[in-house]
């Protein structure tokens, strides 16, 4: 199905164009609000990334990986908006932490104040987790649980090496795991 938008976009179809934003705006435009933390900043490199890929769609060889150049586009847009307001230097510095903490998806809070307690302590716990991690792992980490891309996906969208993005994974999933234990007090067992 989205093959055959994508290739209804490229012969100029706007219907083709507005399902292929109708299905993938919600997902980009939470990957780019999670780095960079801005809700209008957000908006406007979502509305940029698909500009630029609408723009260009003709460019993309294999109407397969469109979602996956779709992400690269969204990864180049929050790179360049973080290099012009001089936020980073290179990769090291992509996530840097700016007024407060990383955000992840809001957490379901039910409507029983103990619930909704225990829900904003732990989201709070999961914040600083993967704010603590270093940028190469939180960017993957991002990528392949918050976003639910697949390695192989996440190896595109960052141009590294499959290896080397299985290993920041396993690593950040490992660090945000023992930072959840250690600050719930639970021990190795998990009591």
């Amino acid at each position: 199905m989205i093959e055959n938008l994508v290739e209804e976009a490229k012969k100029g179809s706007e219907d083709a164009m507005e399902r292929l934003y109708g299905l993938f705006l919600k997902k980009i435009y939470n990957y780019v609000f999670m780095v960079v933390k801005d809700e209008d900043e957000a908006k406007e490199i979502t509305q940029e990334t698909f500009f630029k890929a609408f723009f260009n769609i003709k460019k993309l060889k294999n109407n397969r990986f469109f979602e996956q150049w779709l992400y690269k586009i969204a990864r180049n847009e929050v790179l360049q908006t973080l290099k012009r307001k001089k936020r980073f230097v290179g990769d090291e510095d992509l996530f840097v932490k700016e007024n407060g903490k990383y955000h992840v998806a809001a957490v379901d809070m039910g409507t029983s104040p103990e619930k909704k307690c225990l829900d904003g302590e732990l989201k709070e716990i999961i914040d600083r987790a993967i704010d603590l991690l270093p940028p190469k792992q939180k960017e993957v980490f991002v990528l392949a649980v918050i976003q639910k891309k697949s390695y192989a996906e996440v190896s595109e969208i960052v141009g590294r090496s499959l290896l080397s993005v299985k290993s920041d994974i396993f690593r950040a999933r490992s660090s945000v795991k023992e930072y959840i234990k250690k600050n719930l007090g639970l021990d190795r067992n998990g009591n």
